[in-house]
């Protein structure tokens, strides 16, 4: 979950910057950790300080994740270094007060529409990929709405700037 470089947490309001060093070696919140994390398919062990925690991690959404400590569960939003790239790179114009353009971040084939007319979208929620440079870039929705129209088709490429799709924020 937590990923090499620059990640960022979300829990309950509050933000929380972790940077991996490389080995144990964290910063988080500019403040210098040791951890040693490993993990086999959901479920990571922890070790800080000495004393360990076994952690249950269950992808919600496309950057939720829902996390069981003990009897404990939270809900996380992590953004991770592509993550924030892609989101400055997606351009979204705003055509009314309402209606919002998802246009392509760059030029590339579209691998993958997640959504159709009508449906309901979360902000966070994946609406298509794209493939460029032989690497997947998923393209995720700014806002809660409604997709109005989609001017894209599977297996066709996409130029930079180019109107994705349109969604009416309700």
């Amino acid at each position: 979950m937590i990923l090499p470089g620059e990640s960022t947490v979300e829990y309950n309001g509050n933000r929380f910057k972790i940077v991996h060093r490389g080995g144990d070696r964290y910063i988080i919140n500019g403040s210098q950790r040791e951890l040693k994390i490993s993990h086999q398919g959901k479920i990571y062990h922890i070790v800080h300080d000495g004393v360990g925690y076994n952690l249950f991690v269950r992808r919600v959404e496309a950057n939720i994740y829902e996390i069981t400590i003990k009897h404990y569960q939270i809900r996380v939003k992590l953004e991770d270094e592509r993550t924030k790239l892609m989101s400055m790179f997606v351009r979204r114009d705003i055509v009314s007060d309402r209606i919002m353009e998802v246009r392509a971040p760059m030029p590339g084939l579209v691998i993958g529409i997640n959504v159709k007319k009508g449906d309901y979208v979360k902000e966070g929620s994946e609406l298509l990929i794209l493939e460029a440079m032989k690497m997947e870039n998923r393209v995720l929705a700014a806002s809660n709405g409604v997709v109005t129209s989609i001017f894209i088709e599977k297996g066709k490429i996409v130029e930079k700037e180019q109107i994705l799709l349109t969604i009416e924020s309700k």
